[in-house]
């Protein structure tokens, strides 16, 4: 371990406390900062400056240009930290070009896949966790942060708890309908809603659930190998892609899918609606 090791621990330990990344966020954010470290080595802290990052950038050009930017991001949120914590004095990407994000290539899972995994999950448990990814594009975190008190049946709406954030979002009747047949095979009136079957007082983990819900789309053939992109959270990349399409407005996207930065929601907008586009230029 180098110098910034035990800091990046302490990091991802209070952020962890503070409920801003779940247990496999900390995990992935750890691999980048190890590879920081390691670039960095036993070098002086006060050392660490914008060269110290364009040497470690420099040392893996086989990263594409989204991991570059996810990993830059990753890195300068813990400079940030360090600076606040006073370990350092100055931010070394303050004067660095920090690479653009590349637009991002949603990959929604098609209807007739959604059909198949429905058909095939075992339980009213299962269904209800596939109808919030998709059908409300909650992350796993957000359903496992669900608890029965956050339904409003008459409002229609649920209170949505996830990456320190909240907001309310309109419960669709498919929804609904599977919060009713879940609730009435499992009575609850407060705590998780989604509960383990086993210890029916805790709730299933944001890490559980995507294990699960990967299991499932493998056992239904829609998964077919490890790294194409089929996933808990292609779920919710499909619920925001169909929102786009449907509306075609950033605006409502990024309510939707609680983001504060309306530019992600532009991008799935823009590769939404190049039909819309086209019409509206032909009709010029």
């Amino acid at each position: 371990m180098g110098t910034l090791a035990q800091h990046a621990t302490r990091y991802l330990l209070e952020r962890r406390n503070r409920q801003e990344i779940t247990r496999g966020s900390a995990l992935h954010i750890s691999y980048t900062l190890i590879s920081l470290d390691e670039s960095f080595g036993d070098r002086p802290l006060n050392t660490l400056g914008l060269r110290a990052i364009e040497r470690w950038s420099e040392t893996h050009p086989e990263w594409k240009a989204s991991t570059r930017y996810t990993y830059m991001g990753q890195a300068r949120e813990f400079c940030r930290w360090m600076v606040r914590r006073k370990l350092i004095r100055t931010d070394p990407f303050a004067e660095m070009r920090f690479p653009r994000r590349p637009r991002p290539a949603p990959k929604p899972i098609s209807r007739a896949d959604i059909a198949v995994l429905l058909a095939h999950v075992p339980d009213a448990r299962a269904r209800l966790i596939i109808h919030l990814q998709w059908g409300l594009g909650l992350r796993c975190a957000g359903c496992s942060n669900l608890r029965v008190e956050d339904i409003d049946l008459i409002a229609k709406t649920l209170h949505i708890y996830e990456k320190g954030a909240e907001r309310n979002l309109p419960i669709t009747p498919h929804v609904e309908a599977e919060i009713d047949r879940y609730l009435w095979l499992h009575p609850a009136t407060s705590g998780p809603l989604l509960r383990s079957y086993r210890r029916t007082w805790e709730g299933l983990t944001a890490g559980y659930i995507g294990i699960m819900v990967r299991r499932w789309m493998t056992e239904a053939g829609v998964k077919h190998s490890p790294y194409d992109g089929v996933h808990a959270h292609a779920l919710r990349r499909t619920a925001l892609t169909e929102t786009a399409v449907a509306c075609g407005d950033a605006f409502v996207v990024a309510e939707f899918a609680g983001w504060a930065d309306i530019s992600t929601a532009a991008h799935y907008v823009q590769r939404a609606s190049t039909d819309r586009v086209r019409a509206a230029l032909e009709a010029r």
